[in-house]
């Protein structure tokens, strides 16, 4: 699978309330990194991290940026701009790196 794929059906996961397949694409062994959260696990992740999945009614990428197995993707959700840095592993998502800004 390509990269771009699995971070369309990744996403396409959270906009869909798809807990199931959105952790599917996730390495055991995450890495979550944020200015918030840092998780070591897929499990310990979406266990904090799905309750947000209710803002995502969508999802309109501002700026994407895709080379071998990393991406770059930029979105907002509300009133809130994200910056995700993504790295792929084996097919699944093995680092997640996010950053931030409330704009309200």
């Amino acid at each position: 699978m390509e990269i771009r794929q699995l971070i369309s059906g990744y996403y396409g996961c959270w906009v869909g309330n798809d807990r199931a397949g959105a952790r599917a694409l996730l390495a055991d062994d995450l890495v979550f990194r944020s200015p918030m959260h840092d998780f070591d696990g897929a499990d310990e992740f979406m266990n904090c991290c799905w309750q947000y999945a209710a803002g995502f009614s969508s999802f309109e990428p501002v700026q994407e940026a895709y080379g071998g197995n990393t991406a770059y993707v930029a979105y907002g959700v509300g009133d809130i701009k994200v910056g995700e840095f993504i790295r792929m592993r084996d097919g699944l998502i093995s680092e997640i790196w996010v950053t931030f800004r409330v704009t309200a």
